[in-house]
């Protein structure tokens, strides 16, 4: 995605102390998504992981990962996110701590970054459609990148179309 490429980036990387990119999908629990940033943390910072991590209860987890990034400038990348309220539940583990941290969050659903909007000072950037044609180029280019010249086969065309169109 967009924002993978942007968290992958060195030049960006190198303005952070440390960052995670956490998968949040459908199904989720803050426990999970906690316990696997500050797994993230430690293995990126080769430091220890904390004894009894999978054993600790969520207040002590919110403050495990509070305490790390307490003193650093921070990047988190919560992706595919789907629940309006996502931000309520995650928001208390991470400090304001004038450091210049950054959230980024990714959805299908403006809802869920509107709601985002009323808890923390948020830019949402929307994602524009390909064109048509730039979809179709696009299409044929990965689908058919073992066909000559990239391009579909006739018998093909009307289903391919058909799943673009999508």
């Amino acid at each position: 995605t967009l924002a993978e490429q942007v968290f992958n980036n060195q030049q960006v990387k190198r303005h952070f102390h440390c960052g995670s990119f956490i998968t949040v999908s459908q199904s989720y629990t803050v426990r999970k998504l906690l316990t696997e940033m500050i797994q993230k943390f430690c293995k990126d910072a080769n430091e220890p992981i904390p004894k009894g991590l999978h054993e600790m209860d969520d207040k002590t987890l919110v403050t495990e990962v509070r305490q790390y990034l307490q003193s650093k400038r921070y990047l988190l990348l919560f992706d595919d996110v789907w629940k309006e309220n996502f931000s309520d539940e995650i928001l208390l583990a991470l400090p304001n701590n004038n450091k210049g941290g950054r959230i980024i969050i990714t959805t299908r659903m403006m809802q869920v970054a509107e709601y985002f909007k009323k808890s923390v000072l948020v830019h949402v950037h929307k994602l524009q459609p390909l064109s048509p044609n730039k979809a179709w180029e696009l299409f044929c280019k990965k689908a058919f990148r073992f066909e000559p010249s990239e391009q579909c086969p006739t018998e093909l065309e009307d289903m391919s179309k058909g799943i673009v169109e999508k």
